[in-house]
């Protein structure tokens, strides 16, 4: 909440991306630092745009099919619900080339995802667009190395 109204002001668009079980059944660890519903009604009126990162932040890459349609028609359908709010975009959980398989690539599309983020501007999975984050941890050089494209081909192999 402190970046938005900064971002609002200089006119820089940013989409905040929103696993919903983390929202709506927050453990302690969570509840100091994920947003509530209104808080994100609130960046939405704000123009932040809010999209999709699943229900549970699973890896698609290893999850069964039907948990995977289950994970994607779910969020959309109650980020849709809760903030009234028409939602097309997602970002892959992890985010990685191994964690995001064809089938669920495919059934993002049929959920009504037309835009899928993946990290790594080289190495996503095909139909993804490009993303990166910035976390709490990263100073102004890791922030001047995101923006350079220093991650442009790095995953995380975990």
């Amino acid at each position: 909440m402190v970046a938005a109204p900064i971002l609002s002001e200089y006119q820089i668009p940013w989409t905040l991306f929103v696993a919903t079980d983390f929202v709506d059944c927050p453990s302690d660890w969570h509840r100091t630092r994920m947003l509530t519903w209104d808080e994100l009604g609130e960046l939405s009126r704000m123009g932040v745009e809010i999209g999709s990162h699943s229900v549970s932040h699973p890896d698609f890459g290893r999850i069964d099919e039907k948990t995977a349609v289950d994970e994607l028609q779910q969020s959309r359908s109650r980020l849709q619900s809760r903030l009234s709010l028409p939602i097309d975009s997602l970002a892959i959980p992890f985010g990685q080339s191994r964690n995001w398989s064809s089938f669920a690539h495919h059934a993002a599309q049929r959920a009504g995802y037309e835009l899928i983020y993946a990290q790594a501007e080289n190495t996503r999975p095909p139909g993804t667009i490009p993303r990166t984050f910035v976390t709490s941890i990263d100073d102004d050089r890791i922030f001047a190395a995101l923006l350079d494209g220093a991650f442009d081909n790095w995953e995380e192999w975990y």
